[in-house]
């Protein structure tokens, strides 16, 4: 989120207006991201599954169990703030 904030503060120097020039999202919903102008739009992991999954991933390598890199997903949701307010995916 910290990129995402830099990004927007940058642009606010530049006079590239977010959203209206520019639409800015980030990842991990931290909370200050809610309390930033504008607000910044974040997709949200959800954080007590991406734990579980971290915490069984190092109970099995501490238990010895190497092995080759496997995919963890977990849920997420996108919080739509003022960063994008009004932009919308569509054709180029």
């Amino acid at each position: 989120m910290k990129a995402s904030r830099t990004l927007a503060e940058s642009c606010h120097e530049a006079g590239v207006r977010v959203p209206d020039d520019i639409a800015i999202a980030g990842f991990d919903d931290i909370p200050e991201g809610r309390y930033h102008t504008p607000t910044l739009t974040t997709i949200a992991p959800d954080l007590g599954a991406l734990t579980m999954s971290i915490l069984d991933l190092l109970i099995r390598r501490i238990e010895g169990g190497a092995g080759p890199a496997i995919r963890v997903e977990v849920p997420w949701s996108l919080q739509v703030r003022e960063s994008t307010a009004g932009q919308t995916l569509g054709p180029a």
